[in-house]
């Protein structure tokens, strides 16, 4: 599960990914062991956790679908990661200017940096 979500785009690289899925999976009683997806369980009570890691892997398959609140939160988190790693210099949550005020904006400036 974890492989084809990475496969697909959607690494777990930032602490808001990996809060999603840590979430998702602590709803129905699994852990995530390596890129396994491991239930809690005992012998007595199988067939209900078997039935619960079913409905995790489910619900982890949705994470490919996010909502676009949360689809642009995850966004500037990335943008801001890229920026981090390449040493770009930017303002966080600030609106941006292009020639007008942007509401829509991804609220981060670029500053050129100085060679």
């Amino acid at each position: 599960m974890i492989e084809d979500l990475q496969q697909s785009g959607c690494t777990l690289d930032s602490k808001r990914r990996r809060q999603l899925l840590e979430t998702t999976l602590n709803e129905f009683g699994v852990r995530l062991d390596s890129d396994a997806l491991v239930p809690r369980t005992s012998a007595s009570n199988f067939a209900v956790h078997k039935h619960n890691l079913v409905q995790a892997m489910l619900a982890v398959d949705d994470l490919f679908y996010l909502v676009a609140p949360t689809v642009a939160s995850l966004f500037l988190e990335d943008v801001a990661l890229w920026l981090d790693r390449n040493e770009v210099r930017y303002i966080p949550k600030k609106q941006a200017y292009w020639g007008k005020w942007l509401r829509s904006s991804p609220r981060l400036r670029y500053h050129e940096v100085e060679s």
